[in-house]
């Protein structure tokens, strides 16, 4: 193979066009020839791999990414998976955006999204052609649900993967499209104090009940700190916890969480904990609970 065409498959899982082949040199002829002998396999019309290039993910990425041309990168939700957003659902084709002007016909295993792209708006990841992390965290904020797409913006802020004036500049550069509404109604409920995406579903569900919990609230009793939770109810010292299995299920977590319930139990603290199964799949049993409570430390108070 030419130099310049073994670096460009090289570069991208084995995969390269048709014009990129025609680019250094190859004439038609020797295209057809490569591929009758298969020293070149066709993967999609125009797309070609070398021959025993191993299948993964971004092989195909790339024959999607190349299939929809000039200037096409991914984003949505394969550009979340990509960039390990937190909270970004899983996808089950190749999200890919272009430029308005151009409207690609049979990608395969991939939904085209038709946009705006600035120079700022796309970058590299894995190798592979993507959306700035930013503007992957505003379309996700524009394709999701409210819920799911705040989640996804609050903890981009939180681990200050993004900031909150670079979110606003992008909303701003694409006032007008589809679904920026949505997304700064997700941007504003975004709270960035919430330290996991658990955590943010354990927040929607209290507010879907009516309550406003302060998060990661520090509890003082005689002047002395007692614990930092997630939410609470102050007013009726109701402390209310999510514990996903990672954080607290090993030992130093397991024992630190019983010195926690303990402490404030001591400090006259009522604490309800749900785990990520809880909350996730019995969300109104959660809410069951902790209004139950809430009722009977009210009437109480």
């Amino acid at each position: 193979m030419h130099p310049l065409l073994v670096a460009i498959a090289a570069a991208q899982c084995g995969v390269f066009s048709r014009a990129q082949a025609l680019c250094v040199g190859y004439s038609e002829k020797r295209i057809r020839h490569l591929l009758t002998v298969g020293t070149w396999l066709r993967c999609h019309p125009g797309i070609y791999c070398v021959a025993g290039a191993p299948t993964s993910f971004d092989m195909n990425a790339w024959i999607a990414v190349l299939a929809a041309g000039t200037d096409a990168v991914l984003s949505h939700r394969t550009a979340g998976y990509l960039q390990s957003l937190a909270g970004s659902p899983p996808s089950v084709v190749f999200d890919i955006s272009v430029p308005k002007s151009r409207a690609p016909q049979r990608v395969p295993r991939a939904r085209i999204h038709r946009t705006t792209l600035g120079t700022d708006d796309v970058g590299v990841c894995h190798g592979l052609p993507v959306t700035s992390l930013v503007r992957t965290v505003v379309d996700l904020a524009r394709s999701l649900p409210l819920e799911t797409g705040s989640r996804v913006i609050a903890d981009a802020l939180r681990t200050r993967r993004v900031s909150a004036a670079a979110v606003d500049r992008t909303l701003g550069a694409l006032a007008g499209s589809t679904g920026i509404a949505q997304a700064r109604r997700a941007f504003a409920s975004a709270d960035p104090k919430l330290e996991s995406v658990l955590e943010r579903e354990l927040y929607a569900l209290l507010r879907r009940a009516g309550l406003n919990p302060v998060a990661q609230y520090v509890v003082m009793a005689g002047g002395r700190f007692v614990a930092r939770v997630d939410f609470a109810l102050p007013g009726i010292r109701l402390a209310i916890q999510s514990d996903g299995y990672t954080t607290h299920a090993q030992h130093a977590g397991f024992e630190r969480d019983r010195e926690v319930a303990a402490d404030l139990q001591l400090a006259g603290w009522n604490l309800l904990s749900f785990t990520a199964t809880q909350i996730r799949q019995n969300p109104e049993w959660v809410v069951s609970t902790v209004l139950q409570l809430v009722r009977r430390l009210s009437a109480s108070a």
